[in-house]
């Protein structure tokens, strides 16, 4: 019964909870015990205005996620030009705009996952993911770095 109680507590969901320990048990005989302590368990936790658990981890999750700005950002597609300052440079010599991030190169058709040593020539297409709100400041300086000096 205790088992009952619980899970109806945590998961505010006390037909549930009667139904698994009744399947767990195997047996009718508990029935009436376990629907009084999984609404009862309910009652106190409903009354405490406590929140499902399932919930609270899942905003945990949005509110870690908002923290982060995960789903917040746009990819920014630049073409390097002969002269530019990124030409013949590696990838770690370059000073990027902060709130940018390198995902991809693709030179001559070919995609290139780039690494620290990768080095970048002119006519090659960056794939560059940055947040949304600072997509103008970041985009007028990447212009720059991809241009002719």
């Amino acid at each position: 019964m205790g088992m009952a109680g619980y899970f109806a507590a945590i998961s505010k969901a006390p037909f549930t909870a009667i139904l698994l320990i009744t399947e767990m048990v195997g047996t009718l005989t508990h029935l009436l015990g376990l629907a009084v302590a999984s609404l009862v368990a309910y009652a106190v936790i409903d009354l405490l205005d406590g929140k499902p658990v399932y919930y609270s981890m899942l905003q945990q999750l949005l509110k870690i996620k908002t923290q982060l700005n995960l789903d917040k950002t746009v990819q920014i597609i630049e073409t390097v030009y002969a002269g530019s300052s990124m030409d013949g440079k590696m990838v770690s010599k370059i000073n990027w705009p902060r709130g940018s991030l390198l995902t991809k190169i693709q030179r001559n058709g070919i995609e290139i996952v780039p690494a620290g040593n990768t080095l970048i020539r002119w006519g090659d297409t960056l794939y560059i993911n940055v947040a949304t709100n600072n997509r103008v400041a970041i985009t007028h300086q990447l212009v720059q770095l991809t241009t002719e000096t």
